[in-house]
C-alpha cells in the first residue's frame, strides 16, 4: 500500500459505507437509547470485573469451568453492547481495535465512566 493510500484510508467516514443507511425514524430519542445502553455497558463492566476479582480470590491463575460459565457470555455481552454503542453515536471505526474490550474492563469504574461520558461528547446520536 502505498503512503496516499494509506492517508486516504483514515480520512474516509468512521463508519464506513457499510455500516451507513439513511434512515427516517419515529420513536424514543436516541439520547435515551444512548442512556440506557449505557448503563447496560457500566452493569456488564462492573459484572465482569467482579466475576474475574471472585476468581483472583479463589487463589487460581486460570478461571475455572463454572467461572467461564459466567465470564465468557458476559464478555461477548459486553462486546457486543459496546460495539453498539459506538454504532449509535457514529463511531464504529473504534471497535476496529479488538484489544479495546478487554483494555476497557481494566478501567476502574470510575475511569470506565469518564471514557463513555468523553465518549458522548465526541461523538453523535444523530445525523
Amino acid at each position: 500500500m502505498e503512503r496516499d493510500d494509506y492517508v486516504d484510508e483514515f480520512s474516509e467516514d468512521p463508519n464506513g459505507p457499510a455500516y451507513q443507511k439513511k434512515e427516517e425514524r419515529t420513536g424514543p430519542p436516541l439520547d435515551y437509547v444512548s442512556e440506557k445502553l449505557r448503563f447496560c455497558i457500566e452493569s456488564l463492566h462492573e459484572t465482569i470485573r467482579s466475576i474475574k476479582k471472585a476468581i483472583r480470590e479463589t487463589g487460581s491463575s486460570e478461571p475455572s469451568a463454572k467461572a467461564d460459565i459466567l465470564l465468557v457470555p458476559a464478555w461477548s455481552s459486553f462486546r457486543y453492547a459496546v460495539t453498539a454503542f459506538f454504532a449509535l453515536h457514529n463511531i464504529l471505526a473504534l471497535a476496529n481495535d479488538q484489544g479495546i474490550f478487554d483494555r476497557l474492563l481494566d478501567y476502574s469504574r470510575e475511569d470506565f465512566h469518564d471514557w463513555l461520558t468523553n465518549l458522548e461528547k465526541e461523538g453523535l446520536v444523530s445525523g
